[in-house]
C-alpha cells in the first residue's frame, strides 16, 4: 500500500479542518447588544460639589436592582438591596464639576422618594433613591427619564 494517496488527502483536507475548529469572532458590540435592556431608563443626576458619600435605597422590601454611576469617562455597576440602604462612601471625598455629568442610571426602575411608595397596605410601587452627602449635609439629586 502506496502512503502517499493518504498523505496527500490529508493535506488537502487541512484547510477544512483548521477551519472547522476555529470558534466564530465575536465582538463587543454583539455581547453589549445582547445584554441592553430594553426600555425606560431613568437617571439621577448628580449635582457639582465635593461628596463624601452617595447613599441609595429602593422601595422594595424583595428584589435587588443594579444601576450604574456614570461619569463621562466611568461607569460603575452598583446593586440596590431590597430593605436596606447602601452607603458609597469616597474616603477623600469626590469632587465633581459641571462637565463630569455625573449621574445614576437605572433601566426599567424610576427614580423618586422611595417612604412615598411603602405605606401600610398599599401595593407598592417599585422605584429607586440616591442623594449625596457632602461636608454641609445631604443633597438632592435630580430625577428624570432618560431620552434615546
Amino acid at each position: 500500500m502506496n502512503p502517499r494517496p493518504v498523505l496527500v488527502a490529508l493535506v488537502g483536507l487541512c484547510p477544512f479542518l483548521l477551519a472547522a475548529s476555529q470558534p466564530d469572532a465575536v465582538t463587543l458590540e454583539n455581547r453589549t447588544a445582547h445584554r441592553r435592556l430594553d426600555g425606560l431608563k431613568y437617571a439621577a443626576w448628580i449635582p457639582p460639589g465635593k461628596y463624601t458619600a452617595i447613599v441609595l435605597n429602593s422601595s422594595g422590601n424583595e428584589r435587588r436592582w443594579a444601576v450604574s454611576l456614570m461619569t463621562k469617562s466611568t461607569n460603575v455597576p452598583i446593586v440596590v438591596p431590597p430593605g436596606d440602604n447602601i452607603v458609597i462612601e469616597f474616603k477623600d471625598g469626590w469632587t465633581l464639576g459641571p462637565d463630569d455629568e455625573a449621574r445614576l442610571v437605572s433601566s426599567l426602575v424610576p427614580f423618586d422618594d422611595s417612604a412615598l411608595f411603602n405605606k401600610v397596605g398599599e401595593q407598592p410601587k417599585y422605584v429607586l433613591s440616591a442623594w449625596g452627602i457632602t461636608a454641609r449635609g445631604p443633597v438632592q439629586f435630580t430625577y428624570r427619564e432618560l431620552k434615546d
